[in-house]
């Protein structure tokens, strides 16, 4: 490791900076305001004592608080100033955890095709000082962007790369979570056995550690997968198994898409009753949510139990109210539309003439704009640079 990174530091200085990076982290993951006051506070500590590595990470996790709350913007202009600060102090064995937050940015944008070629240069970087688990998660990363643009080959092939990393690194919790996802593209690609094999490998490891939150995610998929295989009991079971855990985690929005999973598969075990008890439960819990979301489908279910119970007029009130929200949470109502449309259509007629006459002289000024700020930002970011670099050296 470089000198330059900790050039001044002794012990309790590390321990300082360990713990305001670690409670810059968490908030810069929940985006939360505070991250300002302690990326301050790290960051003055860590030049004082000329801690590059400090300067570069304080930087970086800024980036990931700015990505967070979707200032796009800023997030790079924090990653490219960690990249340059790592790059000046010869950090370059830190610049795998910088380029997966440049990925992660990508992905934050819905930009996967980006997001997989900077999560292969972290992969690089990552092999180059041998860090099998880094190498997992990114591989894992890259399997999940594959996944979200349904090329679900080269998702799994992604997922069993990151398995054998995690294997090999020993990070059972990484571990398990690859199994989940490797489950999820195998169940895409029809694989349903298969998909069961490696839900069951994951749901072992969540139970071993005792990590009920994400055991509620697999049972869920295994249930799902058996009754996709027309294994309605087993569908049950499972789904059942999932709900208990979920009421003792309190988790009611959970609870409530349990609840709506197996009023569904108990109208197709034509156990009525107990689909409308489920039913009525997550519509229940949903009002008290005011989750628009859940209610509408409650509303759907409880239409098709009372169909299948022949209480038409029920039915009718049930599905009423269910395409109202589904048309207000999809932005479906055609009146409003059309009316948005007409009033556009009129404004824009009146004011035809206006914008003719003012296009040219429009378009110039945007021009001059543009050049404008094309020069104050490289200004800034050249500030920018020039006064971390002056920060290292002389200060």
């Amino acid at each position: 490791m470089c000198s330059s990174l900790f050039s001044q530091a002794t012990k309790n200085d590390t321990l300082v900076c360990d713990l305001l990076l670690n409670k810059l982290k968490k908030y810069a993951n929940q985006a939360n305001d505070s991250a300002n006051d302690c990326y301050n506070n790290l960051l003055s500590y860590a030049r004082h004592y000329k801690m590059g590595f400090y300067i570069a990470e304080s930087i970086n996790t800024m980036g990931i608080y700015y990505s967070n709350k979707g200032q796009y913007e800023m997030a790079d202009l924090y990653f490219n100033a960690c990249e340059k600060i790592l790059t000046l102090i010869k950090g370059d064995e830190y610049k795998t955890s910088l380029y997966i937050n440049i990925a992660n940015l990508f992905t934050h944008k819905e930009e996967y095709s980006h997001a997989i070629d900077m999560y292969k240069k972290a992969h690089s970087n990552a092999d180059t000082y041998k860090d099998t688990l880094a190498i997992g998660k990114i591989n894992s990363n890259i399997s999940r962007c594959y996944y979200s643009i349904k090329d679900f080959k080269n998702a799994e092939q992604f997922a069993i790369k990151s398995i054998a990393a995690f294997k090999s690194g020993k990070d059972s919790i990484s571990l398990a979570n690859a199994y989940n996802n490797l489950g999820a593209i195998l169940d895409k690609l029809n694989k349903k056995e298969e998909a069961l094999s490696v839900y069951y490998l994951a749901k072992r490891i969540y139970e071993r550690n005792q990590q009920y939150a994400k055991l509620v995610s697999t049972l869920n998929n295994l249930g799902n997968t058996y009754k996709d295989l027309g294994k309605l009991d087993s569908a049950l079971y499972y789904m059942k198994t999932a709900l208990e855990i979920k009421r003792k985690l309190n988790n009611k929005k959970s609870i409530c898409i349990s609840l709506g999973n197996l009023s569904e598969l108990y109208v197709q075990l034509n156990q009525i009753d107990k689909a409308e008890k489920f039913a009525n439960e997550m519509l229940s819990i949903a009002n008290q949510l005011n989750n628009k979301t859940q209610q509408m489908y409650a509303f759907f279910y409880l239409s098709e139990i009372n169909k299948k119970k022949g209480n038409s007029n029920l039915a009718l009130n049930y599905f009423e109210k269910y395409y109202a929200l589904y048309d207000s949470l999809n932005n479906l109502d055609f009146k409003e539309q059309i009316d948005k449309m007409m009033n556009q259509m009129q404004v824009e007629s009146k004011d035809l003439k206006i914008e003719k006459l003012m296009k040219e002289q429009k378009l110039k000024d945007t021009l001059i704009e543009n050049q404008i700020n094309e020069l104050k930002n490289h200004k800034l970011l050249t500030y920018f640079y020039l006064f971390i670099i002056f920060i290292l050296i002389f200060v």
